[in-house]
């Protein structure tokens, strides 16, 4: 794929964020509704649309390298600190990059440096980027931000290219595969299955057990699922 930088500069709405990119992962719904409301000021953004341009994938391949759409859709970008509104925006999970569409007259998609995107938000999900931890169970990336509060729930969307041969072609396709993590106590945990999940919310171990057998949802049916609303109960118990 030929890559060439591309900068221009163009005058757009954007307001300023004070938060480090660090500590985005720990805002609540309520404090950015809160930001999100302030009063939008003339901003130059040269900084937000400075990166190569995208040019896509072969056609040959099946299906598509982004997350639930390959079309563009609007979006909020916090890149630099500085919040980017209604932005045309695709989350490219094969490459695990942002793809921005330059405003008119330019009109290129461009790859935005994600080091510098603490935050995004594509139809209403939430998405952080975070360094790799000091015990190797993530890695630098962006990752969706499921639930919020004591038990920090979060998937990371990929894609991977399968290959197969077929009268003497190679047919390629895009695979989706989605990993799930909890952040607790400091700590980043992978839950591969039921009984992760479950010892690490073993300090609320009696209405955690109550509240599954209610609940009557099975993980293996629909991790995601099961994962979001165990982690919502529990922070919601005192």
């Amino acid at each position: 794929m030929r890559k060439i930088a591309i900068i221009f500069l163009l005058f757009t709405f954007t307001r300023s964020a004070s938060q480090s990119p660090d500590s985005s992962i720990l805002f609540s719904k309520a404090q950015r509704d809160s930001l999100q409301n302030n009063d939008n000021s003339p901003f130059d953004s040269l900084s937000l649309y400075n990166g190569r341009r995208f040019y896509g994938y072969p056609v040959a391949i099946e299906g598509h390298a982004f997350y639930r759409t390959n079309g563009l859709n609007s979006g909020s970008v916090l890149y630099n600190n500085t919040w980017f509104y209604n932005v045309d925006i695709l989350y490219d999970i094969y490459e695990d990059q942002l793809i921005v569409k330059h405003p008119p007259p330019f009109e290129l998609n461009l790859v935005v440096f994600k080091e510098r995107i603490p935050e995004f938000i594509l139809n209403g999900e939430v998405f952080v980027y975070l360094p790799k931890d000091k015990d190797n169970v993530i890695g630098n990336g962006f990752y969706q931000k499921l639930t919020a509060g004591k038990a920090i729930a979060l998937a990371k969307r990929s894609k991977y290219l399968e290959e197969k041969t077929y009268n003497l072609q190679i047919e390629q396709r895009f695979i989706q595969k989605d990993r799930f993590y909890v952040l607790k106590d400091g700590k980043y945990y992978h839950i591969k299955k039921q009984d992760d999940l479950v010892e690490l919310l073993n300090d609320k171990r009696q209405q955690m057990h109550e509240f599954r057998s209610r609940f009557n949802q099975k993980f293996k049916k629909n991790p995601e699922q099961f994962i979001i609303a165990m982690t919502d109960y529990y922070n919601q118990l005192p």
